[in-house]
């Protein structure tokens, strides 16, 4: 399905090597699981499924989707401490007065 040889194969389901980013990649759209899942760990397993945040606040695809960066973000962000947290913020809040929630950007004709 990925274009290696069975060994190949047998050595990463046995943590003997691991396979490349574009492997991974590979075998995440050929078993139907999110890239982010198969290469970080990192957020649902399947496109669609519930994400769930800390202190029990469940998001669902039927309210809103991450794609796969989006989730890359946050879960970067979870991890920064408090003063660089509040540099990423004070980014967004620049971010959010030059384009606004869904408008796009604020003023010129792009």
């Amino acid at each position: 399905m990925v274009g290696v040889s069975k060994q190949a194969a047998r050595g990463w389901l046995e943590g003997q090597n691991f396979p490349t980013r574009e492997h991974i990649a590979l075998l995440a759209r050929a078993l139907g699981v999110r890239h982010g899942w198969l290469e970080y760990g990192e957020g649902p397993m399947h496109p669609g499924e519930v994400l769930a945040e800390s202190g029990g606040a469940e998001y669902s695809a039927s309210r809103f989707t991450l794609d796969e960066g989006e989730v890359r973000l946050i879960s970067v962000y979870r991890r920064l401490d408090v003063t660089s947290r509040a540099a990423v913020d004070q980014l967004i809040n620049v971010l959010s007065d030059c384009f606004g929630s869904d408008e796009g950007p604020r003023g010129g004709d792009s």
